[in-house]
């Protein structure tokens, strides 16, 4: 049985599905190529999501010109996004995981706070937000 299905058999209990952390990174101090080139998000962002205890499936970058740069990781945990302003070092990062067989939010911190140093903002804004409860109607539906 999963864990969704267990938290589904408690019609009264909201039942949160998983974690999205939003991140903007504010007069960011890391090497400019890190904001500028794919190759260089490309060759970091892998290995960090890795470290946090992520299970990447798939993964594509974007190339903007003169530079900035969109990736996006596949997780099987769900996703991580990254989107970069050189010109004014600003990064705006989402991680979001799923805990469908398990919590993974401990996984999600990591990964955020690793993304985090990597980036050296001198200033940030972060929330997670718990995403979403299902209501016991939708058991039905399931």
């Amino acid at each position: 049985m999963s864990l969704l299905e267990i938290k589904l058999d408690n019609q009264d209990q909201p039942v949160i599905t998983g974690h999205h952390w939003l991140l903007d990174l504010s007069d960011c101090q890391a090497d400019k190529r890190l904001l500028e080139k794919t190759e260089h998000l490309e060759k970091f962002l892998p290995s960090v999501a890795r470290d946090a205890g992520m299970t990447v499936v798939g993964q594509v970058f974007h190339q903007f010109q003169p530079s900035g740069v969109t990736g996006a990781l596949i997780l099987s945990e769900s996703h991580v996004t990254v989107h970069t302003w050189p010109e004014s070092g600003f990064v705006a990062i989402d991680v979001y995981v799923c805990d469908f067989n398990e919590s993974n939010k401990a996984k999600g911190e990591r990964l955020a706070d690793a993304l985090q140093a990597l980036f050296e903002p001198i200033s940030h804004s972060r929330k997670c937000v718990q995403r979403h409860s299902l209501t016991p109607q939708l058991k039905n539906d399931i």
